[in-house]
């Protein structure tokens, strides 16, 4: 066994293997939450940078360029009018890619005009405030918004979260997994230290749900198309109540642009 984790660091560490996992070198960066507006939760902190490696790619956040107080987005900065402001998840964000490869970037090189990255990983229930509280006040004349159906089960989790009054979201993860997981701290721990237990479970996992995969060049993508049509599953109360959410959040995002005359 020894030997076996001994292998799998080794082959990690000289990037013959990729990690089974997502790893942060500063976790700390996502841990920026404004208790006055529960929903903003898992924004990021201000002049942060992180390196996340996981099984299909590696990439960089740096939270140096756009900052807000105690927020930061992951944007190059803004050397003009703010006319285009982009909010949403992690499609916005880019996730997986390097900031110059984003379509936000693109799309300021394609029109020469400064375009506000406010886009941040989870769910819809934060657009409407992060537009409110980041993205009107830089006077754009339009309001890009990205939505994708994980948000769905993101809104989910944090109406269950709400709904459970336990103050921090993170506690309440892990209560939640407390409870319908066996030996969770011991498991926990294993899943984030372990690359033996990682390997064991990773094959287990796709055994049990197996992954469509797509290789081209340098990318090497894992898919799982049942979770997906999960996530789209409305005949389950807490998806059909997190879409109902995602509209409610688009709409009151909406209102709040027109109400500035933004697009």
């Amino acid at each position: 066994m020894l030997l076996l984790e001994g292998g799998l660091r080794l082959m990690e560490a000289t990037g013959l293997r990729r990690p089974l996992i997502n790893r942060t070198n500063n976790p700390a960066l996502y841990s920026v939450f404004l208790p006055q507006y529960p929903e903003t939760v898992r924004l990021y902190q201000p002049n942060g940078h992180e390196t996340l490696r996981g099984p299909e790619f590696t990439f960089t956040i740096d939270t140096h360029g756009l900052t807000f107080g105690d927020v930061g987005f992951r944007d190059d900065g803004i050397n003009g009018p703010a006319d285009i402001v982009a909010v949403g998840d992690s499609f916005v964000l880019g996730w997986g890619v390097e900031m110059q490869d984003n379509w936000v970037e693109g799309l300021e090189r394609a029109t020469g005009r400064d375009v506000a990255n406010l886009g941040v990983i989870g769910g819809t229930h934060k657009t409407a405030r992060i537009l409110d509280l980041y993205g009107l006040p830089l006077k754009p004349r339009l309001a890009l918004f990205g939505v994708y159906a994980n948000d769905l089960s993101e809104n989910a989790q944090f109406m269950a979260w709400q709904a459970s009054g336990i103050a921090n979201p993170d506690d309440f993860r892990d209560s939640t997994q407390q409870t319908h997981v066996a030996f969770f701290g011991a498991r926990k721990w294993l899943s984030e230290n372990s690359r033996t237990y990682q390997l064991v479970g990773d094959t287990y996992y796709r055994w049990r749900n197996p992954p469509c995969r797509y290789r081209s060049n340098d990318l090497d993508l894992i898919f799982y198309p049942d979770q997906w049509i999960a996530e789209l599953d409305f005949s389950d109360p807490a998806i059909a109540s997190a879409w109902t959410m995602a509209r409610q959040d688009l709409l009151d995002s909406k209102a709040a642009a027109d109400a500035n005359g933004v697009d």
